[in-house]
């Protein structure tokens, strides 16, 4: 998965990218993405921020993104649940996972 985040005004950021499979390289349509940020610096009780599904090519866009860390997770029915750490941070940032 490639995710991009790209800058806007006021602060606020919007995260794009596409869920790949990782095993045929195709994209995931119709996948469950969701942002979440800690409560009171834990991560063991956390709030979700926003949530989108993937396009069927497989492209996702969440939008006004606070500065901060964020869990990214993306969970698609057949495929086990895939958690990427993410910080939004008055810049633009490419994280991969697979």
């Amino acid at each position: 998965m490639t995710l991009l985040v790209c800058g806007s005004v006021f602060g606020q950021w919007n995260i794009r990218g596409i869920v790949i499979n990782a095993d045929t390289q195709e994209p995931v349509e119709m996948a469950t993405v969701r942002l979440f940020a800690p409560v009171k610096n834990s991560w063991t009780d956390s709030t979700m921020v926003v949530g989108a599904q993937s396009d069927m090519n497989g492209r996702f866009e969440l939008s006004d993104i606070s500065n901060g860390s964020y869990h990214l997770v993306v969970s698609s029915v057949g495929f086990s649940e895939q958690m990427t750490a993410v910080r939004v941070k008055d810049a633009n940032l490419t994280v991969k996972a697979v």
